[in-house]
């Protein structure tokens, strides 16, 4: 299955990463194998007619509701546990020294896992965190149908009217910030479904605090660290004025992984 266009720049700006930055070579091909996978489910799926069309439900715009929910997705077990197989093997080849997740898990128990992370609205994988391998797997499984919900609402979103914290699509809470090159001006990075959203300059996009945020930046002042010592959570961010290459932000969030590091040990969390 031929992979579409926008999912494939991603895989050539993580094979471009991955010259870039050889301390991260087992990271990077991790997720050139996961993101291969999952990019060619999508494929699939969207040859099928899946999500291709979504009207914004306007009531929930202006009520702050995230547009899709979990029955919205359409998952049959019959495309799903393929696919949860393959992440499952991945995370084994990759990390042997975790638990696996048990081979021949009930089906409809796995459905209500995945349908209580969705609706959780919390990541499916953090870094730093240690999640149990079959919650991994499924959450992993479950992103290219945000994904392809993602794409279909975000091209009917009217500019400028979804200025919450969490994201239009899933409700999920930002990993990843980026300040645009011309003006300044934020957009927020989905953990879950990788929609990209504005948000305000100012401010936690976690706790709303706006007093007690602060940033630091790196040497060449491409990237900047957001801790807010009101809920003690932080935010990556690329500023795009400090830089002319092209960025692929599901690419930046991974190769930052650093300033994760950096963040948890001076005792900030990510969502």
């Amino acid at each position: 299955m031929q992979i579409r266009e926008p999912d494939q720049k991603i895989l050539d700006c993580l094979a471009e990463a991955n010259k870039r930055h050889p301390e991260l070579r087992e990271l990077l091909a991790f997720y050139e194998q996961l993101f291969s996978i999952q990019f060619a489910f999508k494929s699939a799926a969207a040859s099928q007619g899946a999500d291709q069309d979504r009207e914004i439900k306007t009531a929930l715009l202006a009520a702050g509701t995230p547009q899709v929910t979990f029955d919205d997705l359409n998952i049959k077990l019959a495309d799903f546990i393929p696919l949860f197989t393959q992440v499952a093997d991945i995370l084994g080849a990759f990390f042997p020294d975790r638990e696996k997740p048990p081979a021949g898990v009930a089906p409809e128990l796995l459905m209500l896992k995945v349908r209580s992370m969705y609706e959780s609205r919390k990541p499916f994988i953090e870094s730093g965190a240690e999640l149990p391998m079959t919650d991994i797997a499924a959450g992993l499984s479950l992103m290219p149908y945000l994904q392809l919900a993602g794409e279909a609402v975000l091209m009917h979103l009217p500019p400028d009217t979804w200025r919450q914290p969490w994201c239009p699509v899933c409700g999920g809470m930002p990993s990843f910030a980026a300040l645009a090159r011309d003006s300044g001006a934020r957009s927020l990075l989905c953990s879950r479904c990788s929609s990209v959203w504005h948000y305000d300059r100012l401010g936690c996009p976690f706790c709303e605090a706006d007093k007690e945020l602060y940033y630091y930046i790196n040497d060449d002042e491409r990237y900047r660290l957001y801790v807010c010592d009101a809920c003690r959570r932080y935010l990556k961010t690329i500023d795009l004025r400090a830089t002319e290459a092209a960025v692929c932000l599901p690419v930046e969030s991974l190769i930052t992984i650093a300033m994760d590091i950096a963040a948890r040990e001076k005792g900030y969390h990510h969502c």
